[in-house]
């Protein structure tokens, strides 16, 4: 993907968020539930704890929107939706996430240095860390290649080639982050049908059952089939454009980190294909 076309991306998110009042030209870090068109419906009577505070070495607002990471490469492949950020947001919140900032390591680098499992330099005994950024690799890798690496070393460079966002832009803090009941069909239609049509993909990789669930009630599907409870693929209609659509168990899941399901992804992609 050549500068102009990642910045004409972004312009149009930015566009999208700017129309629903989350962005301004002055202020990345707006509130969430202040200035969300949908802040009364979603947060309804939840109080002033589960807003969550201004992020102390960033400087920004943790319940603020997120511009979706857009990979140096993307063209117009895969995209991977998780539901939200746990305690963690700002406007270039992915970014600094997946790519790292000021010496500090990103998912990229931590991959590169063997890690399967994440945690941020954090503590280990406070945070043993997440295997859903190698997680995201590996099954992006299937989709877009046709096989499975599971070596964390040989994974970083396929963070260029997709899209990673949240379909809920909502951080609320507490029972780690959990969204509010509303804040799923109100980021959908608010949102997230907004970026899947700029950013339109030919594949979405869906991490968890409830959204795959609400993105089929929503938009409706065909050609479904499906493995047990693991994993399921159907295809979606949006503006004229067939859709693939991957529904795998989310890692931090019972049997969601099982091994398995590289195979198992695999196998149907060369089904469906």
């Amino acid at each position: 993907m050549t500068f102009e076309n990642h910045e004409f991306l972004k312009n149009k998110l930015n566009d999208l968020f700017k129309g629903n009042g989350v962005l301004d030209d002055n202020r990345p870090d707006l509130a969430l539930h202040d200035h969300c068109k949908s802040r009364y419906v979603c947060w309804g009577r939840a109080g002033a704890l589960k807003r969550a505070p201004v992020n102390y070495v960033s400087g920004e607002n943790w319940n603020s929107i997120a511009l979706p990471y857009i990979g140096k490469e993307y063209n117009n492949e895969l995209m991977v939706i998780g539901l939200n950020q746990n305690h963690h947001g700002g406007y270039s919140s992915l970014y600094r996430l997946i790519d790292g900032e000021d010496g500090k390591n990103g998912v990229k680098q931590f991959l590169a240095n063997g890690k399967r499992r994440i945690n941020f330099g954090n503590d280990h005994k406070k945070y043993r860390g997440t295997v859903l950024f190698h997680r995201v690799a590996v099954y992006s890798n299937i989709l877009l290649n046709n096989s499975f690496i599971e070596k964390p070393q040989e994974l970083p460079s396929i963070y260029e080639k997709i899209v990673y966002l949240n379909a809920v832009k909502c951080s609320p803090k507490e029972n780690n982050s959990s969204p509010e009941k509303n804040m799923y069909s109100e980021c959908l239609n608010l949102f997230l049908l907004k970026e899947i049509e700029i950013l339109s993909p030919k594949y979405i990789l869906i991490l968890g059952s409830e959204l795959s669930n609400l993105i089929k009630c929503t938009f409706g599907f065909e050609k479904m089939k499906s493995f047990d409870k693991t994993m399921e693929y159907y295809e979606i209609i949006i503006n004229g454009n067939c859709i693939k659509v991957f529904k795998i168990i989310h890692p931090t899941a019972p049997r969601g980190n099982d091994r398995a399901l590289y195979n198992k992804l695999l196998k149907l992609k060369k089904e469906i294909m």
